[in-house]
């Protein structure tokens, strides 16, 4: 009825109380409500609150279980809804109702808990002696909590359950504002300790700086920074703001407090931290702008490739030297460009020609092993020897350097592939594996392989970026050269994608040429 006719449901569920009347079949009904039969756990929730409500407004005693049945069947059970509905009964049907709450949990330790989160002391004394609990385990404890005034023992509850915050905001109610400080750092409640204290300076730099400390430990070193600038620790925060990478705020929280000498000493500190930590253009910034070293800074952006950065450099420099070790840096990036490029094409030749003639073998093999299926089956002997086998198996065999091993049928090796656990090809994919001529899974390898050394963003970017550098400094022959070998790798590529049945990826990140190819006079 739910499930197919949510709406409508909710819309007659006073009616379909009505007509029930008897409460032990709504129990019934009610109870077998799941997430999973419904929609999702808002429509459940919304079905056991129409039907709180609708018995609430009725007849709170004869609907009094079906209630009960209600709020604990809500994801998750409202255990505190539901003791505090009970409340409403007089004595004698209290201890009924706590004793079906009993049954539905089967947790009798849990409704106490739960009936003390109610900071009502008779519901928790009714509640642990009715599930049988040892007076002496909550008697002396309830006794003492008697004598505490209403924000005191609210606290000590809370705090017994592990409600921090909820014991903190009873703390602080108490108006015990120095205990509350402390019991703010000692639970790690930095947020709603600034929202209480926020008017109390002294306060909110002491959990301002632990706040810190804490974010600093977990990695979070923008947020520790922000937090430390928030209330003037202009130093911490340059620290902190320096680990995460964030330099431009770091210099600016050092200028504040630093003298010129400690800032030179900083900053000099913070630019061999980007520098070796991967941010080339920050360092060089630093480098060149506020320690005044451009020859640092230009060996940091050549050392990265940042040939555009380099060029505004040696640009605003206005030095031959330093575009000299442009011109030098340029050119040899393109050579070393010239030598991967032709690596690549002899890997592309070598794993190409390899894969056909594994491929080749396994099709030999695989048409030999369907002749033999075929003479056996036409022979009338049933009898397959372990030496026809041998005979068979020795004909089609890899061509290795170091032996001769006997390839598997595609469709053992498959078997095996298929029981190999989800752990394993996983641990393969993400090491380096190196497998020898005439591995079963060697044209796996190769394929894999092949993939990896076409064309893609990785390898296509950083040329684009060195013809460009090349071209706005004057050295168009080499940029001509660089692209010529670009074509020839990819122009490979293409065939020998082609010819054993790849593909190029989306980011094979092939890019137009921007230098002129001289025609070809015949």
């Amino acid at each position: 009825v739910v499930d197919v006719m949510k709406d409508t449901f909710l819309e007659h569920v006073e009616n379909f109380v009505v007509q029930i009347q008897d409460p032990s079949l709504l129990v019934l009904f009610i109870s077998n409500l799941k997430p999973g039969s419904s929609e999702n756990l808002l429509s459940l929730n919304m079905c056991c609150e129409k039907f709180i409500d609708i018995m609430l407004h009725r007849d709170v005693d004869l609907y009094a279980m079906p209630i009960i049945t209600a709020f604990l069947q809500k994801d998750p059970p409202d255990m505190h809804g539901a003791l505090r509905h009970i409340l409403r009964y007089p004595p004698e049907k209290q201890e009924k109702c706590i004793d079906y709450l009993f049954v539905l949990s089967k947790d009798a330790r849990r409704v106490y808990q739960e009936a003390l989160a109610t900071h009502d002391l008779r519901l928790a004394d009714m509640v642990a002696t009715q599930s049988q609990m040892d007076p002496k385990e909550y008697g002396p404890y309830l006794r003492r909590l008697d004598g505490l005034d209403k924000d005191r023992k609210a606290f000590e509850i809370d705090h017994e359950l592990g409600k921090y915050s909820s014991a903190l905001f009873h703390l602080l109610n108490a108006g015990a504002r120095e205990e509350a400080l402390d019991y703010c750092l000692d639970h790690a409640l930095y947020e709603e300790g600034i929202r209480h204290f926020c008017l109390d300076n002294d306060a909110l730099r002491r959990i301002s700086k632990t706040y810190a400390l804490h974010l600093s430990n977990e990695g979070r070193h923008g947020y520790a920074a922000s937090r430390l600038a928030s209330i003037n620790e202009w130093q911490l925060a340059a620290e902190e703001y320096g680990k995460a990478k964030q330099w431009q705020f770091s210099l600016s929280c050092a200028r504040r407090c630093m003298q010129s000498s400690d800032f030179n000493k900083f900053s000099a500190s913070l630019a061999d931290s980007l520098r070796n930590g991967g941010e080339p253009l920050g360092a060089a910034i630093i480098y060149s702008q506020h320690l005044q070293d451009t020859s640092t800074g230009l060996d940091v952006l050549l050392s990265a490739c940042e040939w555009e950065a380099a060029s505004e450099l040696t640009c605003r420099e206005d030095s031959g030297e330093y575009r000299e070790r442009l011109l030098q840096a340029l050119c040899a990036a393109a050579e070393g460009q010239l030598d991967h490029l032709e690596d690549l094409r002899r890997k592309l030749r070598e794993r190409r020609d390899r894969l056909l003639v594994v491929r080749d073998y396994k099709a030999s093999l695989a048409e030999a092993l369907n002749d033999l299926e075929v003479n056996l089956e036409d022979s009338s002997s049933d009898v397959f020897t372990q030496s026809d086998a041998s005979t068979m198996a020795s004909d089609f065999t890899f061509a290795s350097r170091t032996s001769h091993a006997t390839i598997l049928s595609d469709r053992a090796a498959a078997q095996r592939r298929e029981k190999a656990t989800l752990k394993r090809k996983k641990k393969m994919e993400n090491r380096k594996v190196r497998i020898r001529e005439g591995h079963p899974q060697e044209e796996e390898y190769l394929v894999g392989y092949l993939h990896r050394i076409l064309p893609n963003s990785s390898t296509m970017t950083p040329i684009r970026s060195l013809v460009r550098g090349m071209l706005a400094e004057g050295l168009a022959a080499e940029a001509t050269d660089v692209e010529d070998s670009v074509d020839e790798y990819i122009e490979l590529s293409r065939q020998v994608a082609e010819r054993v049945g790849l593909q190029l990826g989306d980011d094979a990140g092939v890019p137009e040429r921007l230098t002129m190819k001289p025609a070809r006079i015949n």
